[in-house]
């Protein structure tokens, strides 16, 4: 009879923890609520944390205002590979299906000053991705612990927040 109820309890909460992402609903996973919204893009859908202050109140202005330059992307430097090794990790159970299905996701990140890694939104150019909640959750952790962005020039010193995208294709 226990094995019975441990079986029955386990069968009801595995579907809540591997649940597939569907626009308009939000997700609760280690304490962020994740929205997702389709964008006017037909079968695209972006993943954010409820969280985010700059989604919510927008980004702050340069400390120069519109005097300030703009970084180069030349002048952001960051270990892709350890991002892709981060990202590919975590999905490395749904690699072989997402490459299938031609899966496309990027993953832009808001980065503070200091290079490290602050919010994140997700777009994926498939409404039926295999990504779930608990995938993004575990990416944005992972990310936050253990990628850094570093910085050349003084451009970046005149924005307190910088906005850094990756994509991926699978």
């Amino acid at each position: 009879m226990k094995n019975l109820i441990i079986g029955l309890l386990f069968l009801a909460i595995m579907p809540a923890y591997s649940q597939a992402l569907r626009a308009g609903n939000t997700y609760k996973v280690n304490g962020n609520s994740y929205t997702v919204k389709s964008t006017e893009y037909p079968n695209r859908m972006t993943v954010t944390n409820l969280e985010n202050k700059y989604t919510k109140s927008g980004f702050p202005q340069p400390s120069k205002g519109h005097n300030a330059k703009g970084i180069l992307r030349s002048e952001m430097h960051v270990d892709h590979e350890k991002v892709n090794a981060v990202v590919k990790g975590v999905l490395k159970d749904k690699l072989s299906q997402m490459r299938t299905n031609k899966e496309k996701v990027s993953i832009y990140v808001t980065v503070l000053q200091n290079g490290s890694f602050d919010e994140f939104l997700f777009m994926t150019a498939n409404s039926n991705t295999l990504i779930t909640p608990q995938d993004i959750d575990q990416i944005v952790k992972k990310m936050k612990q253990e990628v850094r962005m570093t910085f050349s020039g003084s451009a970046y010193k005149d924005h307190s927040v910088i906005n850094y995208n990756f994509p991926f294709f699978f």
